[in-house]
């Protein structure tokens, strides 16, 4: 199998996520836009790079029902999870990540 046809293969995947995620959606009465998307969200931007430069790591998807956003931070084998519904709990979400991840730590 050379690396065009599993390149191929992994297209493939991704789209039937894809759609599988709007059939599940739909099913459950709402559809991909009825959530927010992150990049409408203030903020996002700012809370990756207060996360990244710490030194953690943040994800970003929605629950596999489609009622809510996540976000997940893993800090050093600590995880982190949020689900926030609406733009207004997103931005509140990544105020409170910015404010944490950039306070200084305080020397004892």
């Amino acid at each position: 199998m050379g690396r065009d046809s599993v390149e191929r293969n992994r297209n493939r995947a991704v789209k039937g996520r894809s759609e599988a995620l709007a059939r599940r959606l739909r099913g459950a009465g709402r559809s991909d836009s009825d959530l927010c998307a992150f990049s409408d969200c203030p903020g996002v931007l700012a809370a990756i790079d207060a996360v990244v430069d710490y030194g953690a790591a943040i994800t970003f998807s929605r629950v596999s029902n489609g009622s809510a956003l996540s976000v997940a931070i893993l800090d050093n084998g600590d995880i982190q999870r949020n689900y926030p519904h609406d733009e207004a709990s997103v931005t509140a979400l990544m105020a409170a990540i910015c404010e944490v991840y950039r306070e200084e730590e305080k020397s004892p």
